[in-house]
């Protein structure tokens, strides 16, 4: 999958999880979302770079799960992918302000949504 499709993919399923889980906000914080400079003033602004990051550190686990993980992968069926996806959204509600998620419930559904996504694009 390229990049672009990729970033594509992360904006769908980042989207879909914050319409259909209580428990997963995208949000523009006013005079807060800047980032490199530039003020993010609308939700398309945050979701934009939100996949960006997404998919930049959706790239750096797959490749390490590919690479150091692959036995893991046979073993649980590919449930490993799940987690890592999980981790990846964890992350991603440390690094933004704008990016919430309140419940375990939300990220294990937003994960299973990014996977799931994931599994259409490819």
């Amino acid at each position: 999958m390229s990049f672009l499709w990729k970033i594509f993919a992360c904006a769908i399923s980042l989207f879909l999880a914050d319409k259909l889980l209580e428990g997963v906000t995208i949000k523009v914080i006013p005079g807060k979302s800047v980032y490199f400079g530039i003020h993010l003033t609308q939700y398309w602004h945050i979701l934009l770079l939100l996949s960006i990051t997404l998919a930049i550190l959706s790239f750096i686990s797959k490749f390490l799960l590919n690479t150091v993980g692959l036995p893991l992968k046979w073993l649980t069926l590919g449930l490993i992918s799940l987690f890592a996806n999980i981790i990846i959204i964890w992350i991603l509600d440390v690094l933004f302000l704008e990016f919430q998620v309140t419940t375990l419930s939300s990220l294990i559904l937003s994960g299973i949504i990014l996977s799931f996504v994931d599994f259409l694009f490819k």
